[in-house]
This record gives C-alpha cells, structure tokens and sequence, in this order.
C-alpha cells in the first residue's frame, strides 16, 4: 500500500483532509484494531494506513511550527527598528 493509496472513507486523498479529521480518523483505527472481531490481517492494514496518516500530519505540524517561527522572528526585527 502505497501513500497515494490510502484514502479516507470519503474517496479524499489524506492530504485533502484537515489534521482534526485525521485524528479522528486514527481514533476510529484505533478502536476498529481493539475489537475482537477485527482480523489480523485488516489490524495490519489499518495499522499501516495509521503510519501514514500520522506521517502526513506530523509533516504538517512541523511545517506549522517552521512558519511560526518564521513569524516570531519577523517581529522580533520589527520591534528591534
């Protein structure tokens, strides 16, 4: 499964999703690998799409706190005329 594969159940790519739903969406693979009734080999599957998810949103938080600090640094220059 390749990260162009996983999508979420809407048919969205998850970069089309914002970081709230995919922790939602990780919420419910959570709570899908707990149950009993749920096998092996979709556990591993829904684990696999789980590292990816939180990949993507990791890459998005980082990315947040680089414009950030961006932001704090321009106004430290600002404040420094």
């Amino acid at each position: 499964m390749q990260d162009k594969d996983i999508m979420n159940d809407t048919g969205s790519d998850e970069k089309d999703l914002k970081i709230e739903d995919i922790f939602k969406r990780l919420d419910g693979m959570i709570s899908r690998m707990e149950d009993k009734d749920t096998g092996l080999e979709e556990s591993f599957d829904l684990y696999k799409e789980g590292v990816l998810l939180l990949k993507e949103c990791t890459g998005r938080i980082e990315k947040m706190e680089q414009e950030l600090t961006v932001l704090k640094n321009k106004e430290k220059l600002s404040e420094g005329d």
